[in-house]
């Protein structure tokens, strides 16, 4: 059980169980309300640390720009679909598979999926695989491929 990782809970439960067995129902009552009072307070404590999870998931969930319906808005990359348009600057972490639009280049770190030290320079009609990170430029991205269907899955 997670309320009792390790031996003092129990040692305290024998204490109350050897109080009582000797009639001491003063120091029993003591210890049981510190036991008590100690288990309420991690209940609470591992509530709180749940919570704060779920925030900093949700702060650190990957965002991108995405041009819907002719207007730019700032969405979950979980939300794109093939099809989508997204710009890529400086920073972002490529949030799907896809292909470098018109424009200049740009320099991508593909050293998570390649081991490649060094940036790469990207060119319109280069395919970008989801999860390199944009170096240098700023350029638009043809959404072909989402989420388990990337390369990186």
């Amino acid at each position: 059980d997670h309320w009792y990782p390790n031996s003092i809970p129990c040692m305290m439960w024998i204490a109350i169980i050897v109080s009582l067995g000797i009639q001491d129902f003063i120091d029993a009552g003591v210890v049981l309300a510190l036991h008590s009072f100690n288990s309420g307070l991690g209940f609470y404590e591992t509530l709180k640390a749940g919570d704060a999870v779920a925030a900093l998931k949700e702060a650190l969930a990957p965002q991108c720009n995405v041009k819907r319906d002719g207007q730019w808005v700032k969405m979950l990359a979980r939300e794109l679909v093939p099809g989508d348009v997204i710009i890529l600057k400086i920073g972002d972490v490529v949030a799907a598979d896809g292909t470098l639009l018109e424009g200049g280049t740009c320099d991508l770190d593909q050293s998570g999926l390649t081991g490649e030290s060094l940036p790469v320079k990207k060119v319109p009609g280069d395919t970008i695989y989801s999860g390199t990170v944009v170096k240098r430029g700023e350029q638009d991205l043809y959404v072909t491929k989402t989420g388990e269907q990337t390369e990186m899955g």
